[in-house]
């Protein structure tokens, strides 16, 4: 899984994130297949192996760039991603955020630092955890955007947990 410290070093070494699915035709028969995938399995979810193993490539790295991109405050400006194509993916059911794991350790990590601070506000130079700001600029958008019934990668339950903490 990449996280944010694992983008940010793959920028440090000069990754190139938009060396691939740039040619319109490549997307249009990208997007069909995950649509054909859907129609067949229900789900936007694709699993690798056989013949779905470049549509779940290029499903991982759709993921990767818009978190790139959002943690970078850049959404939109990618050549792959533009907003019509997010809401197109998102209209289709597209899963942003997978990891429920991740989820649940970061969350876990910010109710203890409200225990130990009184707040959710994790300052730039919180040291124990550096990987929590970033987490929480990305949930605090999208926390956000849930509010004014935009679309969110968060869930009823999340911000239900988000609530509980007087997250803002």
């Amino acid at each position: 899984f990449l996280d944010a410290h694992r983008i940010y070093l793959l920028d440090q070494l000069g990754f190139d994130w938009h060396d691939f699915s740039n040619n319109e035709n490549e997307w249009d028969e990208m997007l069909n297949l995950l649509q054909d995938y859907k129609v067949s399995t229900g789900t936007c979810l694709v699993k690798s192996g056989g013949e779905n193993d470049n549509l779940a490539l290029w499903v991982i790295r759709l993921r990767y760039e818009h978190m790139r991109n959002r943690l970078y405050n850049d959404l939109y400006s990618s050549t792959m991603l533009t907003k019509d194509k997010i809401t197109l993916l998102d209209s289709e059911g597209f899963v942003w955020v997978t990891k429920v794991r991740h989820w649940d350790g970061m969350f876990n990590a910010l109710k203890q630092y409200k225990v130990q601070n009184g707040d959710c506000l994790v300052p730039p130079d919180f040291q124990l955890n550096p990987y929590l700001l970033e987490w929480v600029q990305i949930v605090r958008e999208e926390f956000v955007k849930y509010q004014e019934g935009e679309s969110s990668i968060l869930c009823v339950d999340r911000v239900d947990a988000l609530k509980e903490l007087n997250f803002e």
